[in-house]
């Protein structure tokens, strides 16, 4: 059965369940900083939108990150190519630069069908994409509110230009339920 969880924000609460079946190292890894209090705390902080968005093809998603400021497990790639996951609206997935270099410390989160961000697409030069590992299942009304909020003008390089937020989202909370842990009612 699949970790189910969720993430009470400032803005309200957002539920999530995670590929735990075929994204098992992406999801342990988010599982471990939930569990470890990593997330209290957190915020979303970045939105990536037609209006400020520096890469090609274009995108919609909005970004997390854990609190905590130590270094968090690298976890190796799972390719879309090997999950079979697709990043659709709702998707969560993990943030990289090169292949291995992602962490259960920050996501993001699609807001629309979005393949070049899938093994082979174009958004990553490598073309080895990022790794899905879960989708939202409520609260894309609240991630909706969240990237469409106004974001500061410039940013801390040219790639990040225009796409972080003026008041980031404070992730108050991050829990995590294993359904097949639940005994019957």
């Amino acid at each position: 059965m699949p970790t189910s969880g969720q993430l009470d924000t400032s803005w309200g609460p957002i539920s999530f369940e995670l590929a735990d079946d075929v994204a098992p190292e992406s999801c342990q890894a988010f599982i471990e900083c939930i569990l470890h209090g990593e997330y209290t705390g957190g915020q979303f902080f970045r939105t990536v939108r037609s209006d400020n968005d520096q890469g090609h093809p274009q995108i919609d998603v909005v970004q997390a990150h854990a609190s905590d400021e130590k270094p968090a497990r690298k976890v190796r790639h799972e390719s879309t190519q090997r999950t079979a996951l697709r990043h659709q609206e709702g998707t969560l997935s993990l943030p990289r630069n090169a292949p291995g270099s992602g962490t259960g410390a920050g996501f993001f989160i699609c807001l629309r069908d979005t393949p070049a961000l899938d093994h082979g697409g174009k958004r990553n030069p490598d073309g080895e994409g990022f790794a899905a590992f879960g989708r939202i299942t409520e609260g894309m009304d609240i991630i909706r509110r969240i990237h469409s909020a106004p974001c500061q003008t410039g940013g801390p390089d040219p790639y990040l230009e225009g796409q972080l937020l003026l008041a980031p989202v404070v992730i108050q909370t991050a829990s995590v339920t294993r359904l097949d842990l639940i005994p019957p009612t």
